[in-house]
């Protein structure tokens, strides 16, 4: 295994607990690809036949609505997983995946997964705590397109992406992913327009600052709107 691939996998999130010589002796795991923006890598038509190890990059799993505007699932960053291997199932039915700027993937096959976890258990433990964590994410978001209007559902989203991919700047957590109104909107099932209404309110209220490819979040105060129900 090359010195490259190897500093690669060590940042894959799966493989966090496994030490140089034990990575060293992975095999099966293909080369790092740099993957163009705008890439579907799953579609229902085309579902994934391997698990893909992101190590640089974001990725957004969405699936489609009734009326077919997409409706996003979750929003993927350095180090994260997604796809299918037979059993294992990183994802959900009707799925797609898809780059939103270049990215550096690695695709494992069944074969390499089933081996892997043959010879590394805990690799299989981590994997069963990323399922469980995208269930319970999954789960959040069907639980807030139900019960929470789309001001809460904006601030929740916020939330959640300064969580992830947040840097702070000025008194506010400045979101590093490039997203436009529509990108937003598919995230908390809305329009474009009443999500664009919504943040303009938002601003008025410093809870969030806005600008030319720029979206901060004053983290504090939009968790003490949720909690007071404002």
């Amino acid at each position: 295994m090359s010195p490259e691939l190897l500093g690669h996998l060590s940042r894959i999130n799966l493989f966090a607990d496994l030490d140089a010589e034990t990575l060293a002796r992975l095999d099966g795991i293909g080369p790092m690809t740099t993957v163009p923006r705008g890439t579907l890598l799953v579609r229902p038509d085309q579902p994934a036949a391997a698990l893909y190890l992101l190590k640089r990059g974001r990725v957004r799993l969405y699936r489609l609505d009734a009326q077919g505007r997409p409706l996003s699932l979750a929003l993927l960053g350095d180090g994260n997983v997604f796809g299918a291997s037979e059993h294992i199932w990183l994802g959900c039915e009707d799925m797609y995946a898809e780059t939103m700027q270049e990215s550096l993937l690695c695709a494992m096959r069944r074969p390499d997964v089933e081996r892997l976890l043959g010879q590394h258990p805990e690799v299989g433990m981590r994997l069963i705590a990323l399922l469980s964590e995208r269930v319970r994410e999954l789960e959040a978001l069907v639980a807030s397109l139900a019960h929470e209007d789309v001001r809460h559902r904006v601030l929740r989203t916020l939330i959640r992406l300064a969580d992830d991919f947040g840097e702070e700047d000025s008194g506010m957590t400045r979101i590093s992913v490039s997203l436009s109104h529509e990108d937003l909107a598919s995230m908390v099932g809305s329009t474009r327009e009443t999500v664009t209404a919504t943040l303009t309110r938002l601003g008025h209220e410093g809870l969030v600052r806005t600008g030319r490819r720029e979206l901060a979040i004053n983290a504090a105060r939009a968790r003490g709107a949720l909690e007071d129900g404002a």
